[in-house]
């Protein structure tokens, strides 16, 4: 398009591969320098690594170049192959007399003899595989055998491996490690400098044109060239080409550092080199992070098992007055501002469903010992339930629906003796099927509301294993109303503290309160729960303010 206009015989940043157009900076110069000698010294292998871009294909294509036909070489554009189509592209390439139903060993033979031949008539057979960064593993290593076909001081075959910088990550792997104690040659191509970049640009523009070509690149041009391109070749062709279209577009002969500024907007991909360090972090992710993972799930599930195992142990180990007596030791010992009150015993089902519970609140602490009733550290064995010596005895009723989650699976009670309220029973007369005086607290039904009239109820925001925690859970709710912290003992021997927000006579108010903590999320799952400590002789609760 733009040719005529300036007087080239062709297009100076054309980025097919042109030997015409090969400017070689002082990397290219080392590194053909590298390969000749390789080459003339026999040696086996060889690695040129470097950026997309940055000439390595252009390198290669001099090096053949100056080898006449004393060279046979076979050039792998395609390596992404498994083993044995490696091995009969290669035999293709130079031209080995195979056929396609014949097995690997028959090929090798053919290749064996084939190598032994042009050894003996003077020439070298030379391998070059572009991109060898995508081999697989196996390939690398079915090249590596390759090379060991020799003869008593003399390399038959030469391999040269082409990529980019991940070729040498590649082969520092440890099943590479015979493959690249064999490298006899590496160089990896840098980037240009910015002398290089003006001189790469004026060697094709005097290529492409002559001494008639009418066009230059201003010095602050170049500069910005230079510094997005990175010094790699195909990108200071691409962004000189768009350069090169502005200029014919406004008549110019002169690229300013404008139209190069509007030709780096114009290339749209503008993909920058590639770093090796980004590389590098990526092949370490893909070969450590699973190990580490492994590793990091190994040591978990071994902590978790100790964990439980420890705790099964210790469970068995304590009797349940044992375990009661633990728990009112570890709440006694606790120092807080918050108050604390003690729940002596609570059902083996109840204490289940308690454990998942949500916190919140907190309140005055009593004394903690002086809740606790003579009959839960007397030696006998410990009963769940106790009587309540406010209520007379009962016998059970119909049992809870089983649709409603919040009742326990004891049957209501049912008054059918006329015993004064107030009175007490004597300790032969209680049964299991009585009323629990302190058990742990139940959500509430909607069959049981209108049968408790006098009670109190409050929303347990939480079951924590800390007092700690529970004594953080509290400051969130405490402007809502008093706050009781519970301790409590499940039947597997682990201490929890319970947090019970509010001490609400209308039921209604305290879903209200519940519904409200789940919505906004300051306690999900919070549930409402009998409240039977807010007139405790030793209550000392914090007030809402």
């Amino acid at each position: 398009m733009y040719e005529s206009y300036f007087g080239f015989r062709k297009k100076p940043f054309a980025v097919t591969p042109d030997p015409e157009f090969f400017h070689p900076s002082e990397s290219h110069r080392e590194g053909l320098a590298h390969l000749r000698f390789a080459m003339r010294e026999g040696l086996g292998f060889m690695v040129l690594s470097g950026e997309v871009g940055s000439g390595k294909t252009h390198l290669i294509r001099l090096l053949l170049s100056e080898f006449g036909p004393e060279v046979r070489r076979a050039l792998i554009l395609n390596p992404v192959l498994d083993p044995d189509d490696l091995v009969t592209a290669i035999l293709i390439d130079l031209e080995v007399p195979i056929e396609p139903e014949m097995e690997l060993s028959e090929k090798m033979d053919a290749f064996v003899r084939f190598l032994i031949g042009e050894h003996e008539a003077g020439r070298r057979v030379v391998i070059i595989v572009d991109e060898s960064q995508n081999l697989s593993i196996q390939a690398l290593e079915r090249l590596r055998l390759l090379s060991n076909l020799e003869t008593a001081g003399t390399k038959l075959l030469q391999i040269i491996l082409v990529g980019q910088p991940e070729l040498n990550l590649l082969l520092k792997l440890p099943p590479l490690r015979q493959l690249n104690q064999r490298i006899n040659a590496r160089h990896h191509l840098g980037p240009l400098s910015r002398a290089d970049t003006e001189a790469y640009v004026r060697h094709r523009l005097l290529v492409a044109g002559g001494a008639e070509n009418e066009v230059s690149f201003a010095p602050g041009a170049l500069s910005l060239i230079h510094k997005v391109s990175g010094g790699i070749p195909r990108l200071i062709s691409i962004l000189c080409d768009y350069c090169l279209v502005i200029a014919f577009t406004e008549e110019t002969h002169v690229v300013s550092a404008k139209i190069a500024r509007e030709a780096i907007g114009l290339h749209a991909s503008r993909l920058p080199a590639s770093r090796p360090r980004q590389l590098e972090r990526i092949y370490r992710r893909r070969v450590l992070a699973p190990a580490l993972a492994g590793a990091f799930c190994f040591l978990c599930a071994l902590a978790l098992t100790g964990w439980n195992f420890r705790n099964q142990v210790f469970g068995a180990l304590l009797s349940p007055r044992e375990q009661v007596a633990h728990a009112t030791s570890t709440a006694a010992n606790i120092s807080s501002d918050l108050p604390i009150l003690s729940e002596a015993s609570v059902e083996p089902e109840t204490a289940q469903k308690e454990e998942n519970g949500i916190p919140s609140g907190a309140s005055p602490r009593p004394a903690v010992q002086s809740l606790l009733s003579e009959e839960d550290l007397a030696p006998k064995t410990p009963r769940t339930v106790e009587p309540e010596p406010a209520r007379p005895q009962v016998s059970s009723g119909s049992p809870a629906p089983a649709n409603e989650p919040g009742l326990a699976s004891a049957p209501l009670p049912k008054v059918e003796s006329s015993i004064p309220q107030g009175s007490s029973l004597p300790p032969k007369e209680a049964s299991v099927q009585t009323e629990p005086e302190n058990p742990a607290p139940r959500s509430i039904s909607k069959s049981a509301e209108s049968k408790r009239e006098g009670t109190k109820y409050g929303v347990q925001i939480a079951s924590l294993k800390t007092i700690e925690k529970a004594r953080q859970a509290a400051k969130e709710v405490n402007r809502m109303g008093p706050v009781y912290l519970v301790p409590w003992t499940s039947p597997q021997g682990v201490s929890w503290v319970k947090v019970v927000l509010g001490a609400y006579e209308d039921v209604s108010e305290a879903k209200e309160i519940a519904r409200k903590l789940d919505e906004e999320g300051k306690a999900k799952g919070a549930r409402v729960v009998e409240n039977r400590w807010w007139d405790s002789p030793n209550r000392v609760v914090s007030p809402g303010t």
